[in-house]
């Protein structure tokens, strides 16, 4: 069996690991495999391409801020990748991300619709039911058609023009060409938004998002000498959010200061990895942005709760490495982020109601029963979140689907 992944990118960002992860486990299954992907270096990885042009990209890019569409471009890139396809014709494309202007999806899904592929989309974001977010946050015009958007400035950002009404109505359009398609989402939530937009009737699956824990050298040991390199007292407790980023809304690294901030024990540190300089400010450690996997488990590893400051996340990668280090999590009741910690592995709270967090902490220092501890945390995410049962869910679709 021919299969064909399509991404924004390969082994780096949360995506990019998740594709790697299904094309090595598909050829060690004895598939065929093949993964296209548009931005980034070259990898020379088997079966591997980048097909994209770096200029057409930046073009792309340029042409969204200008003019408000995006994935409209990319025209020559798009042909590259179709040639790509036809050559190896598949019997099953899995796409993953068609945005960041490095492909005119619809060129590409009209292309595949035709050609009548057995397709998989995974949805890791909003982008393909609304005009053009990939978080729709509280707004609510994608369910019926988009227009005057209040998100025009957020990412793919416009500058000068609103074509969301029009971009959402050529997706309807796109998609009722498909008779052969199965979305995929990582969590319940973004599923139930899936099923509240035009795309409801299609079939669906949902699929939780695994990590190779093979490749975190420490689980929930510290690392030797870490709290001396950092100024943390022996028995202070520390609370930890990363992400790139950090600072901006979208990931809600000011949120936990603002917590520390309500907080007056000088015994709880925080650790905020993400941002683009270095500061140490009493128990506040800023740290800069660092995609060292070492350094990263290291800081897991420390941790004793893991916080996630967002407004909306899908099924979040850093939670399912937290858990994987015995880290459980604390963050807001919104989007899919509670989905990967269930009680007793995580505890939440309404958005932005961060006294309720501020005390939730303070009690957990004294009562570190009110969560799992590590090592119940860490046996939770290798029966949930591997990489082994992801794909093992992605193979059993494939092959319920190759028996219909």
């Amino acid at each position: 069996m021919k299969v064909v992944q399509i991404d924004i990118n390969y082994q780096k960002s949360s995506t990019g690991k998740i594709v790697e992860q299904i094309h090595n486990n598909l050829l060690d299954e004895g598939f065929d495999s093949y993964v296209f992907y548009g931005r980034g270096e070259k990898n020379k990885d088997k079966n591997v391409y980048k097909f994209s042009y770096n200029v057409e990209t930046y073009f792309h890019a340029l042409m969204t801020r200008l003019i408000g569409l995006t994935g409209f471009f990319s025209f020559f890139s798009t042909r590259r990748l179709i040639k790509k396809i036809k050559k190896i014709n598949p019997d099953i494309v899995q796409i993953h991300e068609l945005h960041a202007y490095f492909v005119n999806y619809g060129k590409l899904l009209k292309f595949l619709a035709k050609k009548k592929y057995r397709v998989y989309f995974t949805f890791h974001c909003e982008f393909m039911y609304t005009g053009k977010c990939g978080h729709a946050h509280d707004c609510n015009k994608w369910k019926t058609s988009c227009g005057k958007c209040p998100l025009l400035k957020d990412y793919p950002k416009s500058l000068f023009f609103d074509f969301t009404h029009f971009m959402h109505e050529h997706k309807k359009k796109i998609f009722k060409n498909f008779d052969n398609m199965t979305i995929i989402t990582p969590s319940n939530w973004l599923m139930g938004r899936v099923q509240e937009s035009f795309l409801a009737n299609f079939q669906q699956k949902v699929i939780h998002n695994g990590i190779d824990h093979s490749k975190f050298p420490y689980m929930y040991e510290e690392k030797e000498g870490l709290r001396e390199e950092l100024n943390i007292p022996k028995d202070a407790s520390v609370v930890l959010t990363l992400g790139p980023n950090i600072f901006t809304d979208a990931k809600g690294g000011r949120n936990l200061i603002e917590i520390a901030s309500l907080l007056k024990d000088k015994d709880i540190y925080y650790i905020i990895v993400g941002a683009d300089y270095s500061k140490h400010n009493e128990n506040i450690i800023i740290l800069e942005k660092t995609s060292n996997l070492e350094t990263l488990s290291a800081y897991y590893s420390l941790s004793d709760l893991f916080f996630i400051g967002s407004k909306r996340e899908n099924f979040p990668t850093t939670a399912l490495e937290a858990l994987s280090h015995g880290t459980p999590i604390i963050g807001y009741d919104s989007g899919g982020t509670k989905e990967t910690a269930p009680h007793p592995y995580g505890a939440f709270f309404k958005y932005g109601n961060n006294g309720e967090i501020a005390e939730f902490i303070k009690k957990y220092k004294k009562d570190r029963t009110l969560l799992a501890n590590k090592e119940q945390c860490l046996n939770f995410a290798l029966q949930e979140y591997t990489n082994e049962v992801m794909v093992k869910n992605y193979l059993n679709l494939y092959k319920e689907g190759d028996s219909r």
